[in-house]
C-alpha cells in the first residue's frame, strides 16, 4: 500500500534507540475526538453483546431439550464464528483505533494472525447462515431425505462444512499473492484493499454464500405458503371427522390433528423469521464494506468511511444474538433459565408450556412429523 506521509513521531524502542515511524495519519482521538468517542462506545457494546449474549445463547442450546436438535449445530457454528470475531477481531479494532499505527507496525505477526482470523470467522459465519438456510429449504421440500440426512450423527459434521469452506476460501491467501498488513484507513489488519484481484475473490466468496440464503429463503417462503393453504382446505375436513369418531369429543380435541399441525407450522414460521433476521442483519452489516471494496479505485471514501464500514461488519455478533431473542421464544426462555441459574433462581420448566410437537430452530422430530404427513 503506498502511503502519504502526514505524521511522524519518534518513539523509544526497547533498545532505547529512537526509531521513526512515518505515520499515513495523526491518532484517530486527535483528529477526530467526536467520531473516536463514538467508535468506541459502539465497539465495546457490541463486545460486550456479541460475547455474553452469544454464550447466553450457546449455553441455552446445551441446557434446553427443546433446543437440542440437530439442525442446531448449524447456529452452533454462527455462535462460534461470532465469539471469535468478538473475542479477538473488535479488542484489536480497539487498540488500533486507540493507539493508531504504532500498536500495530512492530507487530506483523500479530497483523497476520489477525487479518487470517477475520477472514476465516467472518467468511464461516456467512457459510453457516447459507447452511442453516438450506437446512430449512430441505426441510419444507424433502422431509424424508430430511430425516436420513440430518441426524445427530451426520449434521455436526455438514455444520462444520462452513469452517471447512472458509478455510479453503484462506488457503490462496497463504501464497504471495495475498499480504495481510495493517490499513491505515480502516484501522485494522486486513488483506492490501489497493489490491483488486483480492477484492474480487473476497467479493465473488461473499455473492456466492449471499445468493445460496437468498434463494433458499424465498424457495422456503413459497413452500411455507403453498403448505398453509394446504392446510386451510384439509383442516375443516379433520375436524368434521371428530363427528364421527367413536372415541370421546375430549379426546379428539385434545388430539386435534389440524391444530397440531398447524402448531407445528407456525413453529417452522418462527424459525424462519430468525433465519431472515439474520440474514437481513448480515446484509446490512456488510454491505457498505462490500460496495467500499469494489469501488474503492474509483471512489476516494477516506479514513471515516473505511473505519466505520469494518467497524459495522464486526458488529455482526452482537445483532445475531438479538435476532436469537427477539424471533425465536424458545432461545428467550433459554436465555431466561441461563440467567435464572446464574442469579441462583429457579428454573422454569419449559416442558410444561411446550408440547412435544413443538420445535425451536426447526425441531427436527416434530417438523418431520409435519412434512411426513402432510
Amino acid at each position: 500500500m503506498d502511503f502519504h506521509i502526514e505524521h511522524l513521531n519518534n518513539i523509544s524502542g526497547t533498545n532505547s534507540s529512537d526509531r521513526i515511524y512515518h505515520l499515513t495519519y495523526p491518532p484517530y482521538a486527535e483528529d477526530s475526538p467526536g467520531k473516536f468517542a463514538v467508535y468506541i462506545i459502539l465497539a465495546a457494546t457490541c463486545l460486550t453483546l456479541g460475547l455474553f449474549g452469544n454464550l447466553l445463547a450457546l449455553m441455552s442450546i446445551f441446557r434446553e431439550k427443546i433446543l437440542q436438535v440437530p439442525e442446531n449445530m448449524f447456529i452452533v457454528s454462527l455462535i462460534a464464528s461470532d465469539i471469535l470475531v468478538a473475542t479477538c477481531v473488535l479488542p484489536f479494532s480497539i487498540a488500533g483505533v486507540v493507539q493508531g499505527e504504532l500498536y500495530f507496525y512492530p507487530k506483523v505477526t500479530l497483523c497476520e494472525f489477525l487479518g487470517a482470523v477475520c477472514w476465516i470467522a467472518c467468511n464461516a459465519a456467512f457459510w453457516s447462515v447459507t447452511g442453516l438456510a438450506i437446512n430449512r429449504m430441505i426441510l419444507c421440500y424433502f422431509p424424508k431425505m430430511y430425516v436420513r440426512i440430518f441426524t445427530w450423527k451426520t449434521t455436526p459434521a455438514i455444520a462444520f462444512l462452513p469452517w471447512l469452506l472458509s478455510f479453503l476460501t484462506y488457503a490462496p491467501t497463504l501464497s504471495t499473492w495475498v499480504a495481510y498488513e495493517y490499513d491505515p484507513e480502516s484501522m485494522f489488519c486486513l488483506y492490501d484493499l489497493d489490491f483488486w484481484p483480492t477484492n474480487f475473490y473476497q467479493f465473488a466468496i461473499l455473492i456466492v454464500s449471499i445468493t445460496s440464503t437468498f434463494v433458499s429463503i424465498v424457495m422456503t417462503v413459497f413452500k411455507i405458503k403453498q403448505k398453509r393453504r394446504s392446510l386451510s382446505l384439509v383442516a375443516p375436513a379433520l375436524h368434521l371427522m371428530g363427528g364421527f369418531m367413536t372415541v370421546p369429543k375430549d379426546d379428539f380435541v385434545k388430539n386435534d390433528k389440524a391444530q397440531e399441525l398447524r402448531k407445528e407450522l407456525n413453529d417452522l414460521v418462527m424459525n424462519f423469521k430468525m433465519l431472515s433476521c439474520i440474514f437481513i442483519a448480515s446484509l446490512i452489516h456488510w454491505v457498505p464494506f462490500v460496495v467500499g471494496i469494489l469501488s474503492r479505485h474509483i471512489v476516494d471514501y477516506g479514513r471515516d468511511f473505511w473505519t466505520f464500514a469494518t467497524l459495522l461488519g464486526h458488529m455482526q455478533p452482537g445483532s445475531d444474538c438479538l435476532c436469537y431473542i427477539i424471533a425465536n421464544k424458545f432461545f428467550r426462555m433459554g436465555y431466561r433459565n441461563v440467567l435464572r441459574g446464574i442469579f441462583c433462581c429457579k428454573k422454569s420448566d419449559m416442558s410444561d408450556k411446550v408440547v412435544y410437537s413443538e420445535v425451536a430452530n426447526g425441531d427436527g422430530g416434530s417438523e418431520t412429523a409435519l412434512n411426513t404427513k402432510s
